[in-house]
């Protein structure tokens, strides 16, 4: 049932395999070492290095850190407040009322996705996951 689940989540165009090019929020997927993992099936990337190794998994605990959104076009479900929100040491998820002030931080693509001040840095080498912050 699983694979009929991820199957019908990428035939409609909700996690892909990795391109060339990065993950620059034009889509959705959460980019998991060698693939897009699909928020709209349920999957999130289990990860210790931000994606640039790890695995898609879904209905499951994570080993790692898990991802379930690498930017805010990962979270249109949850309306017009949700966010992609990354608490240091755990992972990001979407969040239906923004990143409120308990430690959590916006992920992003781009300056324009975070507030007046703020830049988008990544958060490691090598990788396309980013968050806002005040400077990098």
């Amino acid at each position: 049932m699983r694979f009929v689940v991820v199957a019908l989540a990428a035939a409609l165009g909700c996690g892909r395999a990795a391109s060339t090019t990065p993950d620059l929020g034009s889509t959705t997927g959460v980019p998991c070492a060698g693939s897009e993992c699909a928020p709209c099936a349920d999957q999130f990337c289990d990860t210790g290095d931000f994606g640039k190794t790890g695995m898609c998994r879904a209905h499951e605990a994570a080993t790692q850190q898990s991802f379930g959104c690498d930017g805010p076009e990962d979270c249109g479900a949850q309306g017009v407040f949700g966010a992609c929100c990354m608490i240091e040491g755990i992972g990001a998820a979407c969040s239906s009322a923004g990143c409120g002030t308990s430690g959590a931080i916006f992920m992003c693509h781009g300056d324009g996705d975070c507030a007046p001040g703020e830049h988008c840095c990544a958060l490691a080498s090598g990788t396309t996951y980013s968050a806002c912050r005040a400077s990098c």
